[in-house]
């Protein structure tokens, strides 16, 4: 079976340090309190949230992949200083740079949102009321809710890390 994309999740969770409240504690909190809403009606989670949330995630995972190609194909100062700047963080026995941080911290956007877009797709085509209770099935959504959530708050890091990574005066003070 293929593993590899576990190396990645593995090197993404290595390199996390200080982001874990924003890439994981956020979207937990937001996702429990929509799950209070959703348990309670109050929130909308059908066939058009489901197909939407699909289109946003493509969309999303493209932009990754654009980001990818600019990180791979630019190679100007910059780039060569986030290269060189180390980040204090050690993956598979070498200290990472700001560069290869950067590079896992997309790489990692596009594998998560494939899975969600895959996970979303099945959930989709499958009637789960059929097969679980209602708790269940809320349990199951509010696990949807927290990886779209978790996408988008990657995202943002990706954005913001990809803005700074044309400034020398904020880019290597690592992000």
């Amino acid at each position: 079976m293929y593993k590899s994309y576990l190396i990645l999740i593995n090197d993404y969770l290595l390199t996390l340090k200080n982001n874990v409240i924003f890439d994981f504690i956020i979207p937990f909190v937001v996702t429990f309190i929509l799950s209070i809403l959703l348990n309670n009606n109050l929130l909308r989670f059908d066939n058009d949230f489901v197909i939407n949330t699909i289109t946003v995630l493509g969309i999303l995972a493209g932009f990754s992949v654009t980001a990818i190609t600019i990180l791979t194909t630019t190679n100007n100062e910059t780039t060569i200083k986030l290269k060189e700047k180390k980040t204090g963080i050690i993956v598979d026995g070498l200290e990472v740079s700001f560069f290869r941080k950067l590079y896992i911290l997309i790489s990692y956007s596009i594998l998560i949102c494939l899975i969600t877009i895959i996970l979303n797709t099945i959930g989709y085509l499958i009637h789960w009321r059929y097969f679980f209770n209602s708790n269940t099935v809320l349990i199951l959504k509010a696990m949807d809710i927290f990886l779209i959530l978790h996408i988008f708050f990657v995202n943002i890091r990706n954005i913001t890390s990809l803005y700074f990574l044309y400034f020398d005066e904020t880019n290597l003070k690592g992000n």
